[in-house]
């Protein structure tokens, strides 16, 4: 699945190039596509690669490829669609039956460097549940309780790597890395979901509760980086 995903991402990435420099297209003689076209024929080559993989039964960039087909299905309207929810519900349950809301730290086997990315893909999943769930107006799928993934530390790409027998240290908060307004989201969205589950739950919510988290939301946000205010 992977290669063909990966094949895809190239051709694409090659045809944009093209279409940006003005040239004819540089895949095999074709015809210059439109570029809309070419993202519909990109979607359509990722359904093919979920079909022949067998996404039902997730191993190694299911669920990666997944979220690929589910950005390129949210992002082709500005309408809340109902449908890319549903979607996301499969990469939810896809990605709890790969163990990822299940810190990689329980299982040895699992690499230094998958574990740290394991972690990068989950905290992905946790926001964009509670993004999606919001728009469509129904409760999160992914609840605090429901998994143990540490959040991910704020290391450059170049920190670690596949060879990596040992996670570095977190740089701190302030540094700039390529990760870090990811992980800045992730402090504030793990408090807004509790927010949202509390306006979506069918039980009154005291006042005491309110202020509680209104304090907590103002304090997490006081973290932030002024790097990334």
């Amino acid at each position: 699945m992977w290669i063909g995903l990966l094949y895809g991402m190239i051709c694409l990435a090659a045809q944009y190039e093209a279409v940006s420099e003005g040239k004819s297209s540089i895949l095999g003689g074709q015809a210059l596509r439109d570029p809309l076209e070419t993202v519909s024929i990109f979607r359509e080559k990722m359904i093919q690669c979920l079909v022949l993989g067998n996404y039902t039964e997730p191993g190694p960039y299911t669920v990666e490829t997944l979220i690929m087909y589910y950005i390129s299905d949210h992002f082709r309207t500005s309408d809340t669609q109902f449908g890319a929810w549903m979607v996301f519900g499969l990469i939810v349950r896809a990605a709890m039956r790969l163990g990822l809301h299940l810190d990689a730290s329980n299982f040895p086997r699992i690499s230094v460097f998958r574990g740290e990315m394991q972690r990068r893909l989950w905290a992905s999943i946790v926001h964009l549940d509670l993004q999606t769930s919001i728009q469509v107006g129904l409760p999160r799928m992914v609840r605090e309780g429901m998994y143990n993934t540490q959040p991910p530390r704020n290391l450059l790409d170049e920190d670690f790597d596949e060879h990596s027998k040992v996670l570095p240290p977190s740089r701190p908060d302030g540094e700039i890395t390529n990760i870090g307004y990811s992980n800045a989201k992730h402090k504030i969205s793990t408090v807004f979901g509790t927010i949202v589950d509390q306006a979506n739950s069918t039980s009154p919510v005291s006042y005491e509760d309110v202020m509680k988290l209104d304090k907590k939301l103002h304090d997490v946000n006081q973290e932030v980086p002024e790097s990334l205010r």
